[in-house]
């Protein structure tokens, strides 16, 4: 067997890997529907992040920067065998995530366990090789940062910070992966940066350390607002040195398009205006920061997203027009369809379509393949009902 292989991002659920392995329909149970399984000299783990598993067990896996946080299954320890075997690097160890029960999970890639902690559970971080990066990162980048111009700072021992003019940008010291990071306000220009030939991590949007200190704060499950950016990583120097020419070569980033357009003349805007747009970017802001990407098509290029209300702006008070709940981040085309009533969710997150919608549209938007909706606060319920009672087109 030449061994299991995919793409970053792709996703399985237990039976596509199974058949993709040959597993015999009878040794398809056991350890297959737990955490985690060795199945021909390779090892499959399969981790829920940020919600509980079928067995109501939740152990709070969850992403922290470059790495996913993990617990082995319960009442395990390091003197277990299969627990040695795991964390042995004599196995490869292919790991899936998923952020919803039931869902399908998508592809990590081949994990490298360190921080091994003895606890019952057993904890652990799993790190993933990107593919090539630039060779010794820091030298190499804060070499193209000074021949661009940026005064390059003394390094911590986490970060060192670069600066032209007004813009700022930060190299991480101890981690070789997406080793560059921009502020959260490039999420506008995030296609422009991958044409310049960046790679992205597929599990997450913002990287977070708060030895950032020039960028902007957020909540991330921790006790206090932790300054975050976005970070990228570089398959050579001529990819890199394409990237930092679109970063210094590029206008002031826009202001987040809102109900008033993209820009505002300051001279001429009113208090209350000024009052609407401001409320309007912080919606979006709070919609990209709490879905990082269309919790429908899986799609996280900004550009591509929408803050759409569910209770529209029209039908909403002042507070519900602002508030977060009332919103769903979701892609151009399903925006326009959900803007439209040709679609709404059920209360269980399922997509519930529009019978005015033929069946070659259908097609051709993959409506098929939607996900349900997650993230369904009791307060984005009742938003929800209001929409599939007044807004839905059934």
């Amino acid at each position: 067997m030449a061994g299991f292989s995919a793409r970053k991002g792709d996703l399985f659920t237990r039976s596509d890997i199974q058949d993709r392995l040959g597993v015999p329909i009878d040794g398809r149970g056991g350890d297959w529907a737990t955490g985690y399984t060795h199945y021909d000299n390779e090892f499959f783990v399969f981790a829920n992040v940020d919600t509980a598993g079928r067995t109501g067990h939740d152990y709070q896996n969850r992403w922290e920067n470059d790495g996913l946080i993990w617990f082995a299954k319960n009442r395990t320890n390091l003197r277990q065998q299969q627990v040695k075997d795991l964390i042995s690097g004599t196995y490869p160890v292919h790991v899936f995530y998923r952020s919803g029960d039931r869902r399908p999970f998508a592809y990590a890639g081949r994990g490298t366990p360190v921080d091994v902690q003895d606890l019952t559970p057993v904890r652990l971080t799993w790190t993933f090789h990107h593919g090539s990066t630039v060779a010794d990162h820091k030298g190499e980048i804060t070499s193209a940062l000074v021949d661009r111009g940026f005064h390059v700072e003394q390094a911590t021992k986490q970060t060192q910070r670069a600066s032209k003019g007004s813009l700022v940008v930060y190299v991480k010291q101890l981690s070789g992966s997406y080793p560059l990071v921009l502020s959260p306000e490039w999420k506008e220009r995030l296609s422009d940066l991958m044409k310049a030939g960046a790679e992205r991590p597929a599990s997450r949007l913002f990287y977070h350390n708060a030895t950032m200190r020039s960028f902007p704060v957020r909540s991330h499950g921790g006790e206090q607002p932790i300054q975050y950016g976005i970070d990228f990583g570089f398959s050579g120097r001529k990819a890199l040195d394409d990237f930092l020419d679109v970063v210094t070569g590029a206008p002031p980033v826009p202001a987040t398009k809102g109900p008033l357009g993209p820009t505002v003349d300051p001279e001429t805007e009113t208090e209350a205006t000024r009052a609407i747009r401001l409320g309007q970017q912080k919606f979006r802001n709070d919609l990209i920061e709490e879905f990082e990407r269309c919790p429908i098509s899986g799609i996280d290029m900004p550009e591509l997203l929408r803050a759409s209300h569910i209770k529209p702006w029209s039908h909403s008070s002042n507070p519900e027009r602002i508030d977060s709940n009332n919103g769903i981040l979701l892609a151009v085309h399903i925006d326009i369809l959900f803007d439209k009533g040709l679609m709404t969710f059920q209360s269980d997150g399922k997509a519930a379509i529009s019978s005015k919608l033929s069946a070659i549209t259908l097609e051709t938007l993959g409506v098929n393949s939607f996900k349900p909706l997650c993230n369904l606060t009791p307060e984005r319920l009742s938003y929800l009902k209001y929409h599939r009672s007044n807004i839905f087109k059934a």
